[in-house]
């Protein structure tokens, strides 16, 4: 019974298991599969226009903290990604060229190093207005 238990645990605990995360953002939007090469055919999960909001925050994981943000739409649908994708640089290194506003990284990430963990998420881009045409740095 212990020998059956382990092993339905180890498998479980098997890192073949997880899927990798690859984000693929480019001046369309941002997209979270599995692969490089399954983004190449999907469209963005959420289009650059449809954001409402960013968010970034750190969580608490077993040997340290992993940064995190959180995309909002106006529809309301929401996109966590977090700095263990691959495709993270790029999306924050984009970021400046395709949301007018955002606030740069050098700016956020000290302040956001300086938050305690599980502290609340830090708006690092906003869009106002009904038309969400207008768009302010937080």
């Amino acid at each position: 019974m212990f020998r059956a238990l382990t092993s339905r645990l180890l498998a479980w605990l098997d890192p073949k298991r997880a899927r990798p995360v690859f984000i693929d953002a480019d001046a369309r939007g941002v997209v979270v599969c599995s692969a490089p090469r399954d983004a190449r055919a999907a469209r963005p999960t959420i289009r650059w226009q449809e954001v409402e909001r960013i968010r970034v925050l750190r969580r608490d994981v077993y040997a340290g903290d992993l940064v995190c943000m959180r995309v909002e739409t106006v529809d309301g649908r929401v996109m966590e990604l977090d700095e263990s994708a691959s495709g993270w640089e790029a999306l924050l290194n984009g970021l400046p060229q395709w949301l007018d506003g955002v606030t740069p990284r050098e700016r956020w990430f000290v302040e956001l190093m300086a938050m305690p963990v599980g502290a609340t998420a830090l708006p690092i881009y906003t869009r106002l207005g009904k038309s969400h045409s207008r768009i302010t740095r937080p």
